[in-house]
């Protein structure tokens, strides 16, 4: 048992015996409304899955409530299963709505009461990630703001909560303010100092037995080494990519790009390790798996300087929503196949991208004048002072003697090129159109 599960069952001890007296006081007080409180299944904090109660009625019952009522007691970390040696990784494992601890200890309604701010700055001190998007793309500040708890705001702030974040309509923390005394809290965040965690999360450390290594495009020495290397230090290896490969080896030039292909293409999207097969060689001499960083590829023969390997892997770990998140997007043409970089691609191939990047595939060419209430989205990596930045629909087309007359460039909806698609893809950037 670490200091820091110690510590958060201290928390616990805490709101034990606290929660007999308070229970009334909860009762006639829950006046602030979490975002989710539609959903039924309850959040905890334990990241675990939501609780499902069988019950005659068909009610929500307030998850405060039923705590105190039935047992008294407040889920924080489950007894049998303490922090193991990555405290990190367990405290930012997320529930079935996308939430982390902390954004349950941000949205619980009996914060002041039983202290859960106090177990939200044990979180983020040892490691607790402040800008996690949830349920929505709600932000666990998004969350302290909406219920008005100012002291929970200012420890977000202190730990580098972002002021700036958009959830899925396109609300900043500062468009829930209720008091003047929150935005001006809120408007000072920019000038506090930034608290480092006493532990940080290090997502990236190496473990031989999650290592699932793909090799692309590698010529018969370069696979040679690839299948010594797995076979000497038990290293697990497919072949052909599936979302369960963790690394993907590939030749590189002599500034470190790669050539692009579908399967590199979507380890980018979905956060994989982009590696140079030198890497394979080190790691023969060396008689070890050695960490892959300084062989992480620079970019694609494209776009050789983009960083866009590095910057999926770290969209990934920081468990930020992928590039086409908040985007609808529509293909046109019936049985269309597109070219690209020499291949032809099926209009299957890209949809298995775009869902490989978070985006949404409509079946339908939209109506500019008619999107549903559920579509109007914002695109989470489109900068906000661009054109895309209130971008939710996009209808991707190819260019050439098919190419559509009616083309949209309103601020909603806008018809691109499936360049423009692959371009995005390969840069790991909603890239302002040209």
């Amino acid at each position: 048992m670490d200091l820091c599960d110690t510590k958060l069952r201290t928390g616990v001890s805490d709101i034990k015996n606290n929660s007999g007296n308070n229970c009334s006081d909860t009762q006639n007080n829950v006046t602030s409304k979490r975002i989710s409180d539609s959903d039924p299944e309850r959040s905890n904090l334990a990241g675990e899955e939501p609780i499902k109660k069988k019950r005659k009625s068909s009610n929500i019952i307030d998850p405060c409530i039923s705590d105190t009522q039935k047992s008294s007691t407040i889920t924080i970390v489950r007894k049998s299963r303490p922090f193991r040696n990555s405290a990190a990784k367990d405290i930012n494992k997320r529930n079935a709505k996308g939430e982390t601890r902390l954004h349950v200890a941000c949205i619980k309604h009996e914060a002041v009461h039983h202290g859960f701010v106090e177990i939200a700055e044990l979180l983020l001190k040892y490691g607790a990630m402040v800008n996690v998007p949830g349920y929505n793309n709600i932000t666990p500040l998004h969350e302290a703001v909406l219920n008005n708890k100012l002291g929970a705001v200012k420890l977000l702030l202190m730990y580098g909560a972002d002021v700036e974040a958009r959830d899925v309509n396109g609300m900043t923390p500062r468009n829930n303010c209720k008091t003047e005394e929150m935005e001006t809290v809120l408007n000072s965040g920019v000038s506090v100092s930034v608290i480092k965690p006493l532990t940080e999360t290090k997502a990236q450390n190496l473990d031989l037995g999650q290592i699932i290594l793909f090799g692309c495009r590698l010529n018969k020495e370069q696979h040679k080494q690839l299948m010594t290397l797995t076979q000497q230090l038990k290293i697990k290896m497919k072949q052909s990519y599936s979302s369960v490969v963790t690394h993907i080896l590939v030749p590189t030039d002599a500034n470190n790009a790669c050539s692009i292909d579908t399967d590199v293409m979507q380890g980018i999207l979905q956060g994989k390790w982009i590696v140079s097969c030198n890497w394979l060689s080190s790691c023969l001499e060396m008689g070890k798996v050695i960490h892959p960083e300084e062989f992480e590829v620079r970019g694609t023969s494209h776009f050789p300087n983009s960083d866009a390997p590095k910057r999926g892997r770290m969209n990934a770990e920081k468990q930020l929503p992928g590039l086409f998140n908040g985007c609808h997007i529509y293909l046109a043409g019936v049985g269309a196949t597109y070219t690209f970089d020499n291949s032809r691609l099926t209009k299957t191939d890209v949809v298995t991208l775009i869902r490989s990047g978070n985006g949404l595939v409509l079946s339908r060419e939209p109506d500019p004048e008619s999107i549903p209430s559920g579509e109007r989205t914002v695109p989470y990596h489109a900068a906000h002072n661009g054109s895309l930045a209130k971008c939710s629909h996009y209808v991707i087309y190819r260019s050439g003697r098919n190419e559509p007359k009616l083309k949209y460039n309103m601020a909603h909806i806008k018809s691109l090129s499936v360049q423009w698609l692959f371009d995005c893809m390969e840069s790991f950037s909603l890239r302002e159109p040209v």
